[in-house]
């Protein structure tokens, strides 16, 4: 029996969750290494240098030779521990891509129980989005309704005009023609928004989240305006 979708999501959101923590550890405990490193080599750069001096005072007898030994004993250790602390680093590496793979396999496993239910919830989402363009398309009738009725008295007097032979023409638009477009020009600035959405619209809207900004903008003004609420 499958496990309910809100359980396969808390798995993954755990695992998710755990990968992250996991990183962090290891990207700071890199961190303070490669500060450790680099302290380790400036004072290794100190050692060397000073190793050589002894080695000098002991070429002209000014120390003994046991002197020299034990610094160049402290020398090679400084150097065992520089060396250590870089392999060390290098299995902070490994052992991060180590776990990582280990976490991947995990959600592989649980992403695998989940994607049925993603399949459906996709469906879903795609089935609401086309009902809400049927119930665009069903304000857009309600909308050329409205349209017709508040332009029925022009048309109405135009159709006597054109009957008592004073007027050849009908000039009141159909709906298409009136309302596909609304004008939002201002100044100088001519243009016109449609009312269907255009591909990098669509685009900015599904890949972005961010509807068109110049939809926002002339809403906006006209609820300021008072003409929407």
């Amino acid at each position: 029996m499958a496990e309910p979708k809100q359980t396969l999501l808390t798995k993954l959101q755990s695992l998710f969750h755990k990968e992250e923590q996991t990183e962090n550890k290891y990207i700071q405990k890199r961190e303070e290494k490669t500060e450790e490193v680099m302290k380790m080599q400036d004072e290794l750069a100190d050692k060397e240098a000073h190793v050589k001096g002894i080695h000098k005072m002991k070429m002209l007898d000014e120390v003994t030779e046991e002197t020299y030994k034990t610094e160049q004993k402290e020398l090679e250790q400084l150097e065992n521990k520089l060396a250590e602390a870089r392999k060390e680093l290098d299995l902070i590496d490994q052992y991060k891509h180590e776990d990582a793979k280990k976490i991947l396999g995990q959600l592989e496993e649980v992403r695998a129980e989940h994607e049925h239910e993603e399949r459906a919830e996709i469906r879903k989402i795609r089935l609401e989005m086309l009902q809400a363009k049927l119930e665009y398309a069903e304000y857009l009738i309600e909308a050329r309704k409205r349209y017709y009725e508040v332009t029925q008295p022009k048309r109405k007097v135009d159709q006597l005009k054109d009957k008592l032979g004073i007027k050849r023409r009908i000039d009141v638009s159909g709906g298409f023609e009136k309302l596909h477009q609304v004008d939002l020009s201002e100044n100088e600035r001519f243009y016109c928004e449609q009312l269907t959405f255009q591909q990098h619209e669509l685009f900015r809207v599904l890949e972005d989240g961010t509807p068109p900004e110049i939809l926002r903008t002339a809403v906006d003004k006209a609820k300021k305006d008072g003409v929407l609420k």
